[in-house]
């Protein structure tokens, strides 16, 4: 009975170190997004600029990855609905203003994403 109670102890201990471990987790991912996607406004070189905010968007879509929409705003307070769609519009405007710079890179457009992007 004694090491049933123990047990349950020892199951109850490790997963609340891994929900505070996650929370971690999360804010340091949500973080580096930030800072990345801000690095991306204020870089020079539009290459680095498209480099900084593909990051952001990595770490943002690494938390997505190991938590949900609420788990991230439980432990971070950052609604990620409307964070998504502020680091959609950095990514626009880094790609946008790389291409300008560099339309060498721009490469072939899909005609049907384009479309819907109304780009076209």
């Amino acid at each position: 009975m004694l090491s049933l109670v123990l047990f349950i102890l020892l199951i109850l201990v490790i997963t609340q170190r891994t929900n505070n471990h996650k929370k971690d987790d999360l804010h340091i991912l949500m973080r580096q997004s930030a800072r990345y996607a801000t690095a991306s406004l204020q870089d020079e070189s539009p290459l680095i600029a498209t480099l900084h905010v593909n990051y952001a968007a990595a770490y943002f879509y690494a938390a997505k990855d190991i938590a949900t929409e609420n788990e991230i705003f439980n432990a971070t307070g950052i609604d990620t609905k409307t964070y998504k769609q502020h680091l959609n519009k950095i990514q626009d405007t880094v790609t946008k203003r790389t291409v300008q710079s560099c339309p060498e890179f721009s490469g072939e457009v899909d005609s049907y994403i384009a479309r819907i992007a109304g780009e076209n």
